[in-house]
């Protein structure tokens, strides 16, 4: 039985590493790294030309109790609280609307938050969820997102559902 555990515990150690270097690999931006007084800045909440979008709606993908809406105009503020924390306000026309806290941690020069992700190893029936998201810098000190949605099931060793969703976004610096 402990083997049993001991190879569950091995297997998702793996495949989350594994995962933010999946993450990594699905940007074509070069240069990213997680620097707390580069990051600790004010971004524009949308990608300009995108509609659906935004920054706020991809930080409320790992709490789905906050209103996942704000305006083209509006902005989010990101700051650091500790080492491994961030508040996250959304900002219309200066004034806070809204904030959440993301817990995470820095790997592979990212801060990375990972939350809402489960794995069921029963004998007959396997499955997981992975929710990730990677943060960072690029070169001109614009955040970059990360995002993965990912779920798997098995059923006797045989895989029967499958499914993966990637974000990739630049969210642009207010200076």
């Amino acid at each position: 039985m402990i083997k049993k555990i001991t190879l569950v515990v091995l297997i998702t150690f793996i495949s989350s590493c594994y995962s933010t270097q999946e993450l990594s690999k699905r940007t074509s931006t070069d240069i990213m790294y997680f620097n707390k007084n580069t990051f600790e800045a004010e971004y524009q909440n949308r990608v300009p030309g995108d509609t659906q979008n935004s920054l706020w709606k991809d930080l409320c993908f790992h709490d789905n109790s906050k209103n996942q809406i704000g305006s083209t105009l509006s902005t989010v503020g990101l700051k650091m609280e500790g080492d491994n924390r961030i508040k996250a306000v959304l900002y219309e026309n200066k004034i806070p609307q809204d904030s959440l806290i993301l817990k995470g941690k820095l790997k592979d020069k990212l801060f990375v938050i990972r939350k809402g992700s489960y794995v069921i190893p029963l004998i007959f029936v396997n499955g997981s969820r992975t929710k990730k998201t990677a943060l960072g810098n690029d070169i001109n000190g614009d955040l970059v997102l990360l995002q993965k949605d990912a779920e798997s099931s098995a059923i006797l060793g045989e895989e029967g559902h499958s499914q993966a969703d990637f974000v990739t976004a630049t969210y642009m610096r207010i200076n």
